[in-house]
């Protein structure tokens, strides 16, 4: 009864927060409709982008996800399923375990901030990926450890009732939402590579006998919708660390560099009857 109540508390605050993102939209729109609507400093005047504005449809996926895995939870029919495929990948495995899912699963991650090095351009410059990226983990990682604290489900092995969701699957898919956000629209082949490598994440959890099938479900659930909110997030961020402030001051320090290096200075000396020195002064405009 506890855990049906727990999994009924669940879906309402995720309908709530759908709900309300819905509203908040709404608001928006009628806001922009209506020019003489006078909003609060803070909020007026956000900068927002196709990755930071909300979208129903943006919710589609990781909804799909997180309700299988709640279905897995609570359908006693589907441990039966899961048996039958733990058993299958057991023989499949034959007591050899691979555990580079351990590392792999930040590889996502850290390609949202290191692919741009190679040349290719991101939505956002990279404090605003180091806000996404922060706040993806936070949410991400609160979400996760507290669904694990309530020990709703025992691992594949035996060793722990935390098995439910995959905190390395959300890790995983959490990486290839922020890739996709950010470099997906003009590179799609990276966003499918990111999300191919978190799809091998999650089979991994399997293979290695660390995790069921719906706790890999809800985990990717758990990192794309993290991922989301944290661009939803992105505007109020910017504005609350004064972040615009911060890019131009860097901006400026930039240029100025930019114009000292183009500054030459160079001490001469001539060996003649003068014994003539000096210093020659070039600029470059």
């Amino acid at each position: 009864m506890l855990r049906f109540r727990f999994l009924f508390l669940l879906v309402s605050l995720f309908l709530l927060i759908f709900f309300v993102s819905v509203a908040k939209s709404q608001v928006v729109v009628d806001t922009v409709k209506n020019e003489n609507v006078i909003k609060p400093k803070f909020f007026a005047n956000l900068q927002h982008d196709h990755t930071t504005e909300f979208r129903g449809t943006q919710i589609i996926a990781p909804a799909t996800l997180i309700t299988l895995g709640v279905l897995g939870l609570t359908i006693p029919e589907w441990q039966g399923v899961e048996d039958r495929i733990k058993g299958e990948v057991s023989i499949w495995r034959d007591g050899r375990y691979l555990h580079f899912d351990d590392y792999v699963q930040y590889v996502p991650v850290a390609s949202n901030m290191l692919i741009s090095l190679c040349g290719a351009k991101a939505e956002h410059d990279y404090l605003d990926r180091l806000l996404t990226t922060a706040t993806s983990y936070a949410t991400m990682g609160i979400i996760v450890n507290v669904l694990k604290a309530c020990k709703l489900s025992l691992r594949p092995d035996g060793s722990a009732r935390n098995s439910w969701p995959s905190g390395h699957t959300a890790t995983a898919f959490m990486g290839a939402e922020l890739v996709r956000l950010e470099y997906g629209q003009r590179y799609p082949a990276i966003a499918v590579g990111a999300y191919v490598i978190a799809t091998g994440v999650g089979f991994m959890r399997i293979y290695n006998q660390r995790h069921w099938v719906r706790d890999v479900c809800v985990g990717a659930g758990i990192g794309i919708l993290s991922a989301q909110i944290a661009h939803w997030l992105l505007p109020y961020e910017r504005r609350l660390f004064r972040v615009d402030k911060l890019q131009e001051k860097l901006r400026k320090k930039k240029s100025a560099k930019s114009s000292v290096e183009q500054l030459s200075l160079s001490p001469y000396y001539i060996y003649d009857e003068g014994h003539n020195a000096g210093v020659s002064f070039s600029m470059n405009f």
